[in-house]
């Protein structure tokens, strides 16, 4: 892997891990996780209707940024990104979690699968029209008047925290591609608002695994200090300023113990 030294540009060195951890080699310094991922509840489902609720991370605007639900018609809990949606929906509110109606719908016997957005839908050209999709909600078959079940969202959790270096895992919807979509971290120190304030280091997620474990090296984290860290699907820029901060898939506040 290449990396950069961009005086002028936060840090955006991430390195993916090929092993998983080695018991008893070195110290763990254990951290307090605080995540704020993006849910997707099915709450209601009719012949023609499909209520929901959704809960994003505090400081999101879902009507601004573009957020959207989509409908498939499915033999599997997972999302079809290679299929065109039966129904989609852009979400009306302007606050991180709320409830919603989908409408106009035509609910058969089979089993269908929900699926939110944090963005637009990507153009044509993209891998999938619907790489911005980050959490789902199964809908099993003859459930005509039934709650959801088999929720799923994308995640991120930190597995070791150094002085120089920080190992994470994180976690998208079966089938994504990272690499094809443009998906990147970025770490902040303190609380800042992410959808505002461009990280202090990011870099891409250059593999196209779904999930796995990557770490990023040369940042600067202190004991007893806050941080954190954000997981995108799409948007990635070399310029930090560039970088399109709204599609924040989940993001988790840290604390490095003493």
């Amino acid at each position: 892997m290449r990396f950069r030294n961009r005086p002028t540009e936060p840090d955006s060195l991430l390195t993916r891990l090929d092993y998983g951890p080695v018991a008893g080699l070195g110290a763990v310094r254990k951290t307090r996780d605080v995540e704020e991922p993006t849910r997707l509840t099915v709450n209601y489902v009719g012949a023609t209707v499909v209520a929901f609720s959704f809960d994003t991370p505090s400081g999101n605007a879902p009507k601004c940024n573009g957020n959207r639900v989509h409908l498939w018609p499915v033999s599997a809990d997972s999302v079809p990104f290679g299929r065109t949606a039966q129904n989609s929906a852009a979400i009306t509110l302007e606050t991180p979690d709320g409830d919603q109606s989908l409408t106009n719908v035509a609910i058969t016997t089979g089993a269908y699968l929900l699926g939110y957005a944090v963005g637009p839908d990507a153009p044509e050209t993209a891998w999938s029209t619907y790489l911005n999709v980050v959490a789902s909600a199964y809908i099993p078959a003859a459930a005509s008047a039934g709650l959801a079940k088999g929720r799923r969202h994308s995640a991120i959790r930190t597995i070791y925290v150094g002085t120089n270096t920080l190992v994470f895992h994180y976690t998208f919807l079966s089938g994504f591609d990272p690499r094809g979509s443009g998906a990147w971290v970025g770490l902040w120190p303190g609380k800042p608002d992410t959808y505002l304030q461009p990280p202090k280091w990011f870099a891409p997620i250059e593999s196209g695994v779904s999930e796995q474990d990557a770490a990023i090296n040369g940042v600067v984290l202190k004991s007893a200090s806050p941080y954190t860290l954000g997981l995108f699907s799409s948007g990635f820029d070399k310029v930090a300023a560039r970088l399109d901060l709204n599609r924040l898939a989940t993001r988790v506040t840290f604390t490095a113990d003493t």
